[in-house]
């Protein structure tokens, strides 16, 4: 396992979200599609993540952008906006462009961590940092069709495999558990994890495991689902904890830290059946340190596991990402 460079020709002078979604059905030339928000330069960036061609970039209007998603069939990428706004792209326009009207969808909230349901009919929004409800969107109408709150601030939001939807409060230190159910209003339930900090949590493939990244704290919480029960307590390297993402095959779990000094990708061994780590990484990275907005994916895997992408911010004209070999 070693980190190389892309040849795609990419200025991210300040990177905010990274998504990158596998589909059963792709269009034309395209089996895995990439997408990158920056607000520095009021776009999106999408690329062919197969052939690592550059496939366009789209501006936006003035704002704060947050996290991206893409539909599995690769028709449609969303970003969110801190003026309350998602904005939708056609991914099957060349170049990918803003999608026809309605367009942008309004939202209640600042969007900034954004998710798709598994049955691809749902796209939920949380704020951030705001105490502020989660937006539920209709994919195929593209409106809001309603809110929802557990009375968190909701600074992250995340859907698992098995409909289980997981929602992290900075103000509280936890993390939730409700179902989606497929309504525009989830039920919840009475099981939380407590965590100091939270900035991101993720699911991993199946369901049956999560894990929780703290921001000052450090701390990586790996935890069982639907019971939120704690299973391991490890340390991310860098100084502020960001994010993380599971491979494919369930076996690992990379986390990206840092904020200040060094960043790290801290690579760790992951059961995704019981949510167990390995005590110490695998391996680990340095990087780039980077932004450190709350619930924004800030690494995206490849969904054949060959790749992690892990975008950089200050100037350079290149994605850098980490190749996992077999």
């Amino acid at each position: 396992m070693k980190p190389t460079r892309t040849g795609l020709d990419f200025v991210l002078w300040t990177l905010l979200a990274a998504a990158l979604l596998g589909a059963a059905i792709a269009p034309a030339g395209a089996q895995s599609i990439g997408m990158v928000a920056d607000s520095s330069k009021r776009s999106v960036t999408v690329f062919d993540a197969d052939q690592d061609v550059y496939l366009g970039v789209v501006q936006l209007p003035s704002g704060y952008y947050g996290d991206c998603s893409i539909t599995a069939d690769l028709t449609l990428g969303f970003v969110g906006d801190s003026l309350g706004r998602l904005w939708v792209i056609d991914l099957t326009a060349s170049p990918p462009a803003l999608a026809p009207e309605p367009n942008p969808i309004r939202i209640g909230n600042k969007g900034e961590d954004t998710v798709i349901s598994p049955d691809q009919q749902l796209l939920l929004v949380s704020a951030g940092g705001p105490i502020q409800p989660i937006s539920v969107i209709d994919i195929a109408t593209r409106a809001q069709i309603g809110t929802f709150s557990f009375g968190l601030d909701h600074n992250s939001v995340e859907v698992a495999s098995d409909g289980s939807l997981l929602a992290t409060s900075y103000i509280k230190g936890l993390v939730h558990r409700g179902v989606l159910n497929g309504r525009a209003t989830p039920s919840s339930t009475a099981a939380s994890l407590a965590i100091r900090s939270p900035n991101n949590v993720v699911s991993a493939p199946g369901g049956r495991a999560g894990v929780v990244v703290g921001r000052e704290t450090r701390e990586i919480r790996s935890f069982t689902i639907p019971g939120l029960d704690l299973v391991n307590v490890r340390y991310a390297s860098g100084d502020f904890g960001i994010s993380a993402v599971v491979h494919p095959a369930g076996d690992r779990v990379y986390v990206r830290s840092g904020r200040r000094s060094t960043g790290y990708v801290d690579v760790f061994g992951f059961d995704a059946e019981t949510g167990r780590m390995s005590a110490t990484p695998e391996l680990r990275i340095a990087i780039q340190p980077t932004a450190t907005a709350y619930g924004m994916d800030q690494m995206a895997i490849h969904p054949d596991g060959t790749r992690l992408y892990v975008p950089q911010p200050g100037g350079a004209d290149y994605y850098e990402w980490v190749v996992i070999e077999p």
